[in-house]
Formats: C-alpha cells, sequence, structure tokens
C-alpha cells in the first residue's frame, strides 16, 4: 500500500466560520456492517471532508475510525464529488459526544 499523496492544494485562508484540521491520513470507515479504508481530507467541529472508492448516496451514515482519535465519530454523507482520485464526501456530525469534540477540539489547535 503506498502512502496517501496530498489530496488539497495550498488554498487561501479559509472563510467557513469554523476552522478546519486538513491531515491527509488513512481511516477505516464502518457503514452497515462493512468496513472500507479512505482518506481523512479535513476535519472540523461539524463535519469531515473524506476520499473513498465506497459508492454511497448522500443521506448514507458512516462511522469514521482513526488512530489519530479514540473514540468511534458517526456522520452523515450529505454530498458526493467524483474527482480522478475517488470519491469525495462530505459529512456531517450529529450528536457527537464530548470526547468527541474535545479530541476534534485539541487537533484543530495543536495542528494550526
Amino acid at each position: 500500500m503506498s502512502p496517501p499523496q496530498k489530496v488539497t492544494p495550498d488554498l487561501p485562508a479559509d472563510q467557513r466560520f469554523y476552522t478546519r484540521f486538513r491531515k491527509d491520513s488513512r481511516i477505516k470507515l464502518f457503514e452497515e456492517g462493512n468496513w472500507s479504508e479512505g482518506i481523512l481530507v479535513d476535519i472540523s467541529m461539524i463535519g469531515a471532508s473524506i476520499l473513498s472508492d465506497e459508492n454511497w448516496s448522500p443521506g448514507k451514515k458512516v462511522t469514521i475510525m482513526s488512530p489519530m482519535f479514540t473514540c468511534e465519530i458517526p456522520g452523515e454523507v450529505i454530498r458526493k464529488t467524483v474527482s480522478d482520485m475517488g470519491q469525495r464526501y462530505a459529512i456531517v456530525f450529529h450528536d457527537l459526544c464530548d470526547s468527541s469534540i474535545l479530541e476534534i477540539l485539541n487537533k484543530i489547535a495543536h495542528c494550526k
């Protein structure tokens, strides 16, 4: 398995309300009893952007698992964009537990 390629170009300052933590790292994705792998492009308090070879439609529930976090992070696919690197998904988080919120905040704070 080759190391992940950088999937986001150097972009100008982000104008979104929530700060995102950019991290091109491998993650595990769990969806309806099926495991797959993907790449976490970035993550914020409200959601994440991931790359995956899976074919999910908006509304699909997925769980993100990564060595960066000690807990599972549940979310829902809200957008799919097809590119030459695979499917890129926008995932929105619902009802994050306190430990998930703290871990994401700590990653954002320490990696700016």
